[in-house]
């Protein structure tokens, strides 16, 4: 019997500025302000230097804007909730929670939680109105629009400058779909490059994470010289060393720009071709090049980006955009049906950093063997085993079914993953 071969490829394009929603996280800001100015260690297993958010969460962590969703935990990629929000933007103004404690102006805010006394500081300006009926909705993931509503109320109400010496003379494409309430605000944020979306389009539904969030902090923080807690109240400000930004080895600017005084975003312009095909994008300096979403062709699967038409120079995982860039998608014929017209090969694109892949079979599948799992995007990497991979993969289950997944707490965003079995059983 000729062996059947039968391929999966996973996408994982995690786009910095519209990653898709996770699970929200619950508490995960009791912690007070930090008042050091001295560099803290970094104390999230989850968040690495090589990431892109590592300076932004860094910054946001030194400045007390956030704490972590546990002693050793940022999750990155957990959603921020309207509560969450809320919170962290009355942290970034320097209000003092006991002048609130107590007071809840909403049904579904009970006075004993942590975020109760900021939700009360923003209604009590303006900032927000709450939901309707008297509620404020404080689990509910906060939308883009909301975030940049929140915002633009609470600047020009307390009158805080965030102007930026970046001025976008664009409008993003998608802003029909922006409700009314939030369309001057979306459209002043567009311009100054702060939440820019994907330089095209704002995605105004779509839900930050809370590595996004961070980012926007360290950014607005940069630019914002004075911070009111109170209409004409500074803030008290406190000093924080922001350390090196992670994954950019050729020293170019990360989207957050410079540590004092005003900021400068930069925008790149990356042209993307696909077979006679092209599509030209803005994206912020420091973008990772492999989280720029990738094309897809009926019969073809997407391997990565390349810098050059020949396709010998692929994009690294840690590689970032210092420049404006052509990139050529490197692309591969799917896996033709089988004898029988069964089809062998599968695509799945946009997974989860976290996926993982179930075998069925009688006996535990041993990787090299039964199965093989490559890193498509970064293959120079071996972790041992008979097939090449950047990340160890670990099989777990029983009889019957198996489940194979990161061995490091979730894959790379942005590489192309390919798992072949090679055992018909």
């Amino acid at each position: 019997m000729k062996k059947r071969l039968m391929s999966l490829f996973l996408c994982l394009c995690l786009m910095i500025s519209m990653i898709p929603a996770y699970a929200s996280q619950g508490n995960i800001m009791s912690t007070t302000a930090r008042t050091s100015g001295e560099k803290t260690e970094n104390p999230f297993k989850d968040v690495k230097e090589s990431d892109w958010f590592y300076s932004s969460v860094q910054y946001a962590f030194e400045k007390g804007f956030f704490a972590g969703t546990s002693t050793t935990t940022f999750s990155p990629n957990g959603t921020m909730t309207r509560s969450m929000f809320v919170t962290v933007l009355g942290r970034m103004a320097g209000v003092d929670p006991d002048n609130y404690k107590g007071e809840s102006v909403f049904s579904d805010v009970p006075k004993n939680t942590y975020y109760a006394p900021y939700v009360a500081w923003a209604a009590k300006y303006g900032i927000t109105s709450g939901v309707g009926n008297g509620k404020f909705a404080p689990d509910e993931p906060i939308t883009r629009q909301q975030m940049a509503a929140f915002f633009i109320r609470y600047s020009e109400i307390f009158g805080v400058e965030y102007e930026t010496d970046t001025n976008i003379t664009t409008i993003p494409k998608d802003i029909d779909k922006v409700a009314p309430y939030a369309r001057e605000a979306v459209l002043k944020l567009w311009k100054t490059g702060l939440l820019a979306g994907d330089g095209v389009n704002f995605d105004p539904s779509g839900y930050a994470t809370r590595a996004q969030c961070a980012a926007l902090c360290m950014r607005t923080d940069q630019i914002v010289e004075t911070w009111y807690s109170e209409p004409g109240v500074p803030k008290e400000e406190t000093p924080v060393v922001v350390p090196p930004s992670g994954g950019n080895s050729s020293g170019g600017n990360s989207s957050g720009g410079g540590s004092s005084g005003g900021s400068n975003t930069v925008y790149y312009e990356v042209t993307m071709i696909t077979g006679t095909e092209s599509i030209t994008k803005v994206y912020p300096a420091g973008t990772l090049i492999n989280t720029i979403p990738v094309p897809a062709l009926n019969g073809k699967v997407f391997l990565g980006w390349c810098y050059d038409s020949a396709m010998s120079n692929m994009a690294a995982g840690t590689d970032t955009l210092t420049k404006n860039l052509t990139l050529y998608a490197k692309l591969t014929e799917s896996v033709p049906l089988t004898e029988d017209g069964e089809p062998n090969f599968i695509t799945k694109q946009d997974v989860d950093k976290n996926f993982t892949v179930t075998i069925n079979a009688e006996v535990m599948p041993v990787r090299g063997t039964d199965f093989i799992f490559r890193n498509i995007t970064n293959p120079s990497v071996t972790d041992g085993t008979a097939d090449i991979g950047q990340e160890n993969v670990s099989v777990t289950g029983s009889a019957g079914s198996f489940t194979v997944s990161s061995a490091n707490g979730g894959f790379t965003a942005g590489h192309t993953y390919q798992i072949e079995l090679l055992n018909d059983g």
